[in-house]
């Protein structure tokens, strides 16, 4: 998926993102808090200083992303 459709799909009151793939997407300084983003795959997904709290990733497979700045207040990991 590309960010521009998951951040409409955000905007427009979606939260459940569920067995997504995210991977090369740059989704960086966006405001995804509350998302559940379970089983999703984020394989070089850049969520640097992205706003996360409370954000769901239960069993989701991250790798080389990158959540420097991130806001991962109340987040599951």
């Amino acid at each position: 998926m590309h960010a521009t459709e998951l951040l409409e799909r955000y905007d427009a009151g979606e939260r459940n993102f569920s067995e997504i793939d995210l991977s090369n997407v740059d989704l960086s300084q966006q405001n995804l808090s509350g998302a559940t983003f379970i089983k999703a795959k984020l394989k070089h997904t850049n969520l640097e200083g992205a706003y996360l709290f409370g954000v769901n990733f239960k069993h989701s497979y991250i790798v080389d992303t990158n959540l420097a700045n991130a806001q991962l207040c109340g987040a599951n990991l």
